[in-house]
């Protein structure tokens, strides 16, 4: 009677890794199955991810100097993804939603503000001429509205929402994330030039966290 070795399916691999604790295992099996890309493995470890990092380790200077600000690293995201996914829209409402509550405390709600953000998430979801002029009007109430009069945290809360909005209409919808994901973590400094707080580092970190994840595909759009 012959015997043989049955080779353990993908699925039994990947469980297999997840039992072990084994990350770059997971991300290794995830690659063979094609849920995500040589490409996409290769930017996550530009943008400092260490699983990804130990599968495709960068060796393009151009890459690794792109990811030094978040400009490049949202560019990046999108050489990887380009913008079937909506992914740079959604992650400029990501990043403006994180800090309408700066505006909340001095003006007691955000509603002037989410109308933007969800008129980016509309459009993310119908890619509608619609949904782009509900945007372009949300974006007009808020730089047009009399409580954006200054350039502190509030002020950067609001022109984030802005950016968020302009992602769904503008060419370069890149360009629209970089600015809200950069004008988010101004809002985020508690008095000017105090760069160094642990709330606009933990802003930069989440952000960059949240652009791995979307590259690995283990979040997406919204």
């Amino acid at each position: 009677m012959s015997r043989h070795t049955r080779n353990p399916s993908a699925d039994e691999r990947r469980r297999a890794a997840e039992r072990a604790g084994d990350p770059v295992a997971v991300l290794r099996e995830r690659l063979r199955r094609g849920e995500v890309t040589t490409e996409q493995v290769r930017v996550a470890a530009v943008l400092g991810d260490a699983r990804a990092w130990a599968l495709e380790p960068p060796t393009d200077p151009t890459d690794l100097n792109l990811a030094l600000g978040r400009e490049g690293s949202i560019y990046l995201v999108g050489r990887a993804l380009g913008d079937r996914d909506g992914l740079a829209a959604s992650y400029a409402a990501d990043c403006a939603e994180r800090v309408t509550s700066v505006w909340v405390q001095r003006h007691g709600n955000d509603a002037l503000l989410r109308s933007a953000i969800e008129a980016a998430r509309r459009w993310v979801r119908e890619r509608s001429a619609d949904a782009a002029n509900e945007a372009r009007r949300a974006v007009r109430a808020v730089l047009a509205s009399d409580l954006l009069v200054s350039s502190d945290r509030v002020y950067y809360a609001a022109r984030a929402a802005a950016y968020a909005g302009e992602a769904a209409y503008v060419r370069n919808t890149d360009v629209a994330a970089a600015n809200a994901a950069n004008t988010a973590v101004n809002a985020r400094i508690p008095s000017p030039g105090d760069s160094s707080a642990a709330e606009v580092r933990a802003e930069v970190h989440w952000q960059q966290d949240r652009l791995i994840a979307y590259v690995l595909r283990e979040e997406r759009p919204l």
